[in-house]
């Protein structure tokens, strides 16, 4: 087991934690993975009768992009600490990068690697097994139980489905230095996956029976750049459509530049074919719709008369195209005529769901310092919150009547899981949509209804009938006649 297992051939277990972006999250799966590859055993496995009372080694791979994040990484690290006293706490990512690079404070942890280090970690602990407590000390193993405080360990971020659904990291790096953003500063090194690689592992990961690939990186837009022969975002899905037969492919977070008429044809014709394995909806990282402010950010590229443009054209030729949007409220120097610009773009385009983050000064960016001078104008935390409301407000009105015109349409949706009395999925243009029995119970009364939500529907992508949209949920029923 290449030097990992303790006395009586024990292995080392791990326990993998990952906060912030999706990027963020695939890194650690990749970790995990590799680390169990390389004899670790991970923490609470159902596949083991035996396992330690505490996780050998816990990696936690951090953020640091808002004030928030870097409040819940600090939290994190005390959290851990606290419940898995007896645990060698690694800590990588953005936050250790900030550490070293910016001097933010981390409560203390065992070990700190940064980015460019990550995908050693494996090698690291492998060259140096001593790293762990568990290796010095050879704990006692016990039949499974939870640990003091387990029940208040609750994952970090939402999980993906990984039985069905899969992120593929495609990108690293950014050097666009958006002023608001600290993200370059801890990651500026651009390396993209090679193609022929992507094409590989998404083959790989049909074999496994996925059947949803959702590409994600630091920032799509520098794809392939760093490539030789350079390649960018389209040929990347034009080749991956080509040669594997994925059921679903979807993008992650999209900067508005990337967002042209090459990538829209892509997506009309594949509506028009009627093949309709790219997922129908966009996430745009928007952040602001005023030219000023968007200058400001550094951001001039966005076009925002050519972007409504072109998401007009493929609402129009994809009615039930959904959009999405990063939007940040409060930058400074932003007034309310601004910020009125703002939520007419968003009216205007139809954002149907919005990520919105109050502004948050960042060390080491532009905007920290251009405030800190005094040369911008700080926005106070109560407008700050008034704004985010508004947005909140005004999406949430365009969400309802986006749903209201998918109700009667039967939409393609991935069944993801199942709870008490309902089964998850997501349809095609990424709305989770809640398959329950219809109101009026059928035939047999109550106990056919109960029965019918009991069904065990299969894990796949299945026409879903939409009926309803109550509570801020999409409502649908399955026939399978």
């Amino acid at each position: 087991m290449n030097g990992f297992s303790l006395k009586n051939n024990y292995p080392l277990t791990i326990l993998c934690r990952s906060l912030g972006c999706r990027v963020n999250q695939e890194e650690i799966n990749q970790i995990k993975k590799d680390l169990i590859k390389a004899g670790f055993l991970p923490f609470a496995s159902q596949n083991f009768p035996f396992i330690n009372k505490y996780p050998d080694i816990i990696i936690l791979n951090t953020c640091v992009v808002t004030k928030k994040a870097e409040r819940e990484t600090r939290k994190e690290i005390r959290h851990l600490k606290r419940i898995f006293p007896q645990s060698f706490l690694l800590a990588t990512g953005c936050a250790v990068e900030a550490q070293k690079k910016l001097g933010i404070k981390l409560p203390e942890a065992d070990l700190f690697i940064g980015n460019q280090d990550k995908e050693k970690i494996p090698e690291i602990l492998a060259q140096k097994p001593s790293f762990t407590k568990a290796a010095k000390g050879y704990p006692s193993f016990a039949p499974q139980t939870s640990p003091p405080g387990r029940d208040k360990f609750s994952p970090p971020i939402k999980q993906m489905d990984m039985s069905i659904r899969r992120w593929v990291k495609i990108q690293d790096g950014c050097n666009q230095f958006c002023t608001f953003c600290i993200v370059p500063y801890l990651r500026n090194q651009l390396k993209s996956k090679p193609v022929t690689q992507i094409i590989r592992e998404i083959k790989k990961l049909e074999k496994e029976g996925i059947l949803e690939i959702n590409l994600c990186g630091i920032n799509l837009s520098l794809f392939g750049q760093d490539l030789k022969p350079k390649t960018d975002l389209v040929e990347l899905l034009k080749n991956i459509l080509q040669k594997t037969n994925i059921s679903r492919l979807s993008l992650s977070s999209l900067t508005p530049n990337l967002i042209n008429k090459k990538l829209i044809n892509l997506y009309t014709n594949d509506w028009r074919s009627g093949s309709k394995r790219l997922s129908f909806y966009f996430h745009i990282a928007l952040q602001s719709g005023s030219k000023k402010i968007l200058i400001k950010m550094n951001r001039p590229k966005t076009d925002l008369n050519k972007l409504k443009d072109l998401l007009q054209y493929i609402k129009q030729e994809i009615p039930q195209f959904n959009l999405r949007a990063d939007i940040i409220v409060g930058f400074p120097d932003e007034t309310e005529n601004d910020f009125q610009e703002t939520l007419h773009y968003i009216e205007e385009v139809k954002i149907a769901f919005a990520h919105i983050f109050r502004y948050s000064p960042r060390p080491g960016t532009i905007a920290y310092k251009m405030t800190k001078n005094n040369q911008w104008q700080e926005i106070s935390e109560k407008i700050k919150k008034e704004r985010s409301k508004k947005v909140s407000e005004l999406v949430k009105k365009i969400r309802r009547e986006e749903a209201e015109k998918l109700v009667g349409k039967k939409l393609n949706c991935l069944i993801i899981g199942k709870k008490k009395n309902y089964w998850r999925g997501l349809t095609e243009n990424f709305w989770e949509v809640k398959i329950t029995c219809p109101q009026s119970p059928p035939p047999g009364g109550p106990k056919r209804c109960r029965q019918e939500n009991q069904r065990k529907l299969p894990k796949k992508i299945i026409p879903i009938q939409i009926t309803s949209y109550q509570n801020e949920k999409l409502f649908g029923r399955y026939k399978n006649n």
